[in-house]
Parts: C-alpha cells; sequence; structure tokens
C-alpha cells in the first residue's frame, strides 16, 4: 500500500508538474499575444488620432474651398453680365465709329470733287488772263487777273479742306480700328468669364461631393474611435486577466514546490520506512529460525 501509494503520488507530481509547464507555456504565448495586441491598438490609436486630425483638417479646408468656389461662381457670373454688356457697348461704338468714317469719306470726296472744280475754274480764269494779255486790242485785263485771284483762292481753300477732310478720314479710320480692337478684347474676356463660369459650375457639384465624402470620412473616423475604445477597454481587461492568470501560476508554481520538498522528504522517509521494514523482516525471520530451532523435535528427544 505504501507502495502503490508512493507511486500515485509520483504520477500525480508529474502530471502537476507538466500541466504547469503546459500552464506557463500558455500563459506565456497569451502575455506576448497581449503585449503585441496592446501594443497594436496603441499604435493604431495614434495613426487613427493622425487620421481624425487629417480629416478635420481636410474638411475645414474642404468647406473654406467650397465656399471660395461660390464665390468665384458668383464673380463669374457677375464678370459675365458686365463683359456681356461691355461687348453690346463696344459694338455699338464701333457701329457708331463705322458710320462716323463713312461721313468723313463723303466729306473727302464732296472736297476733293470741290477741289477739282477749284482747279477747273482756275485753269479757265488763267486761259481768259493769258489770251487778255495776248490780245493787242485790250488795254486793261484786271478783270482776268481778279478772277485769277478769286480762283487761286478757292483752289487754296479747296485743299485746305480736302486736307481736313483725309485728317478726318485718317482720325475715323484709326477710331474704327481701336473700336474693333476693343471689341476683340472685350469679346475675348467674356469667352474667357464663359469658361470661367462653366468650369465653376461644373467645379460645384465636385465640391459638395468633396464635402460628403469629408463628413463620411469624420464619420468613419469616430467610428473607428469608438471601436478603439472598445479594444483599449478589452484589451485593459485582458491585461487585468492576465496579471490575476500570472499571480495564479505564481502561486501554483510555490505549490508545486512545495509538493515537490514535500514528495522528496516522503521519499526519504518511506526509503527509511522501507529500510526499517527490511530489518524488521529479517529479525522477524532469525526470532522464526531461532524459534524453530528451540521447538524442534529431535532437540526434545
Amino acid at each position: 500500500m505504501t507502495t502503490s501509494t508512493r507511486d500515485d503520488a509520483h504520477y500525480t507530481h508529474r502530471h502537476g508538474v507538466e500541466t504547469e509547464r503546459q500552464s506557463a507555456h500558455r500563459l506565456a504565448i497569451s502575455v506576448t499575444r497581449a503585449d503585441s495586441d496592446a501594443q497594436d491598438i496603441t499604435d493604431t490609436a495614434d495613426a487613427q488620432r493622425r487620421l481624425m486630425d487629417l480629416v478635420l483638417t481636410t474638411r475645414h479646408r474642404t468647406n473654406e474651398a467650397v465656399s471660395s468656389f461660390v464665390a468665384v461662381a458668383e464673380a463669374a457670373q457677375a464678370a459675365k453680365w458686365r463683359w456681356t454688356h461691355a461687348v453690346t457697348g463696344a459694338r455699338s461704338d464701333l457701329d457708331a465709329r463705322r458710320a462716323e468714317l463713312s461721313a468723313a469719306q463723303q466729306e473727302l470726296q464732296w472736297a476733293q470733287s470741290n477741289l477739282h472744280a477749284a482747279e477747273s475754274t482756275l485753269s479757265d480764269a488763267q486761259s481768259a488772263l493769258s489770251d487778255c494779255e495776248s490780245d493787242p486790242q485790250r488795254l486793261s485785263c484786271s478783270s482776268e487777273s481778279s478772277d485769277v485771284y478769286d480762283a487761286q483762292a478757292d483752289v487754296t481753300a479747296a485743299r485746305y479742306r480736302v486736307s481736313d477732310a483725309e485728317n478726318e478720314v485718317h482720325t475715323c479710320q484709326q477710331a474704327v480700328w481701336d473700336a474693333g480692337e476693343r471689341l476683340r478684347r472685350y469679346e475675348h474676356a467674356l469667352h474667357l468669364t464663359h469658361l470661367a463660369d462653366t468650369t465653376a459650375q461644373e467645379t460645384l457639384p465636385l465640391a459638395d461631393e468633396a464635402v460628403t465624402q469629408s463628413e463620411r470620412a469624420q464619420d468613419s473616423a469616430q467610428q473607428a474611435r469608438k471601436t478603439l475604445n472598445e479594444a483599449e477597454i478589452l484589451a485593459a481587461g485582458q491585461q487585468d486577466e492576465l496579471r490575476a492568470a500570472t499571480a495564479q501560476q505564481r502561486q501554483a508554481e510555490s505549490h508545486l514546490s512545495d509538493a515537490t520538498r514535500a514528495l522528496q522528504s516522503a521519499d526519504r522517509h518511506l526509503d527509511s520506512a522501507a529500510g526499517y521494514g527490511y530489518q524488521a523482516q529479517r529479525d522477524l525471520q532469525d526470532r522464526q529460525d531461532a524459534l524453530w530451532n528451540l521447538n524442534r523435535p529431535d532437540l526434545g528427544m
């Protein structure tokens, strides 16, 4: 019975040692995983905070961009109407300058016609004066001389009118050219405002979509923050459980050490008891042998 109990004790001790080793191994793995999970949660939380800051900054900038786009769209609309009126005015001004040029050209033609008439009259007057001067019967050519003088004055005046008309035509031509250039610049500006307005109208839906996406990103980031908070709570609970398990493991190791020492002490006592038992058996055998010798039949005879 003692030997059987000893064998059971050794079996239980070996089973306890193996169980303690497996438990320590599993606990070490759990601690490593828990530390890794905690570090991952910390890193993820840091990244999430940076992401939240980025999302908030992006949303703020997106809202500012939308406001800017709205202002630009309104400015483009105002500029389009302003340049439309400017183009209309420039076209009217060009038509007026063209009318002035046409009138100046007609005035030039009239002045040139008058010049030709005055030059023809002067030529006739000069011919009459020449005929008078060559006629011996004429005693005075004052009338013909006066006609030549008057014709020369008329030619001079007609030339001045032609020169003034030419200057007026040149001035009107320059005014027409300036008005045409101004109209082309205004039309180009109007074309650019149309492009700006079209671009702004196309950009506004994209800007609104960007605001929507930034709001969704913020909601996702907030949901991620909630999930991380839950994960941090779970990780903290896991750490508490592991600390309790570590304390239990150390207590189990202490109990196992105590059991090992007790088993070793029991082995020593059992070995000593076995020695005593063996010696007692020898003593009993010797006593039995002595009694047998004492009670031998032949000794009685």
